[in-house]
């Protein structure tokens, strides 16, 4: 948080008095609907099925990932020894291969990546290193440097990103597909005493895989939960779970007119110990969630005339509409709309905005005025630059369309004395990137 500006520097383009002001990160609890900030009820064991439940022998189950008909499994003996991978059939939960012949340290969890049709692991146990392994064979076919210590993986299809969780922080970073660091993602709830085991991801949401077996959080209960972000860090919902130690986890999605992942299918890994005679066994289990629980609104029926939606004041509370699709950064534009349909038929709009980070998401209540903001985070040391990024637009009387009042960018530089230049650019576009809105979907 910058308290004090005391140095400021004038690029062309701009005012020449500059318009200054404290900065303040955007809390968005007050428009994240009040339902997603307390805890789900607890998804207990006996709510769930359970899919294999099997002795491990000397090996502890760790990550695993699915690509949405096999699940990928691995258990590990030593994190020197050879590491056991297994193929495991989802909906019989039996074993179709199993391989023993190469050590991916702790394995601590993996994903599969849809455009090369690889599994990915990630050693953990800090370290940086990642595999690739074939899924049909399940043989390495390389390894390779991250950069940086990470527990946890995941791959964004949609946007062909990978994000990594950052070991011995709360922070997740973000990577391209050919794994150039983009952006870094700070979690606005602190789970740095849970023990972090996994992440699965889609374009809309971070499920992060936690668990309190030592009890390393004060006064709370043991058990394990499973933590909902989106792409910009806010916290959706803590899922609790009575298990005492989840090694991964995997999201299965209903899916109904794009809605964003809001209700499906969990898959959970768990190590069960082991008994006197040092024989551990794990578990596979799977549980149906919802983000939106106890709707009341009748569904109605759905329909692609425009990308809209009949009826929509019928439709089940959660469903998702897509208003607008393009690349909007000054002016004003309509958004995609049935007749008698307006931005007040829905309960909020969700934005995705480009600007220095590679995909962000911002939820915000309907209304007339809205402000998008986005902070740059570089690599998050306190000496590196800051690009702080607002778009502000109004609703227009027609309901039906916005107006962008203003575009503006500006660059904190911090200085070896502990001063700060700023470099402000207004409604401009050609020295620091701005926002641009590329998606608006609307929430009934």
């Amino acid at each position: 948080m910058i308290k004090e500006l005391k140095h400021y520097a004038i690029q062309p383009g701009c005012k020449s008095t500059p318009d200054v002001c404290p900065f303040q990160d955007i809390d968005l609890s007050a428009y994240i609907p009040k339902a997603w900030e307390v805890r789900y009820d607890e998804l207990k064991v006996e709510y769930g099925t359970i899919l294999r439940d099997d002795v491990t022998g000397t090996f502890t189950p760790q990550g695993a990932c699915s690509d949405g008909r096999y699940i990928y499994r691995a258990l590990v003996q030593d994190n020197n020894a050879s590491t056991k991978l297994q193929k495991i059939d989802m909906y019989s939960g039996q074993i179709i291969l199993e391989k023993e012949n190469t050590s991916y340290t702790h394995a601590n969890d993996m994903t599969y990546c849809s455009k090369d049709g690889y599994i990915y692991i990630a050693h953990a146990n800090v370290t940086s290193k990642c595999s690739r392994v074939n899924p049909a064979t399940l043989e390495e076919v390389n390894s390779f440097d991250i950069g940086g210590d990470t527990w946890g993986i995941s791959y964004n299809a949609h946007d062909n990103v990978f994000v990594v969780g950052v070991t011995g922080s709360t922070y997740l970073s973000v990577y391209s597909y050919d794994w150039v660091f983009i952006y870094r993602i700070k979690m606005n709830n602190n789970y740095s005493t849970l023990v972090k085991q996994g992440l699965w991801c889609n374009q809309f949401y971070i499920f992060a895989g936690l668990d309190n077996r030592y009890g390393t959080v004060a006064g709370n209960e043991y058990g394990s939960r499973i933590m909902v972000y989106t792409w910009t860090g806010d916290f959706i919902k803590s899922i609790h779970l009575d298990i005492d130690e989840l090694e991964w986890l995997h999201v299965q999605c209903d899916t109904l007119n794009g809605n964003f992942a809001s209700r499906g299918t969990l898959y959970v890994g768990t190590y069960e110990g082991r008994d006197e005679n040092d024989i551990k066994s794990g578990r596979i289990i799977t549980y149906k969630f919802d983000l939106y629980p106890s709707q009341t609104v009748p569904a109605g029926r759905t329909s692609d005339i425009s990308g809209g939606l009949n009826r929509i004041h019928r439709c089940q509370e959660g469903t998702n509409v897509k208003l607008f699709e393009g690349n909007a950064g000054n002016g004003t534009f309509s958004l995609n709309l049935l007749p008698n349909t307006d931005v007040g038929s829905f309960r909020w709009l969700v934005f995705f905005i480009y600007g220095s980070n590679y995909k962000t998401i911002k939820m915000l209540r309907t209304g007339t005025t809205y402000v998008l903001r986005e902070h740059n985070l570089g690599n998050s040391a306190d000496d590196t630059d800051i690009y702080m990024r607002e778009l502000q637009l109004e609703l227009q009387p027609d309901e039906k369309s916005f107006k962008i009042v203003h575009n503006i960018c500006q660059r904190i530089k911090f200085n070896e004395d502990g001063t700060h230049y700023v470099h402000k650019e207004v409604d401009s576009f050609n020295l620091y990137t701005p926002i641009y809105i590329r998606e608006i979907w609307g929430v009934v």
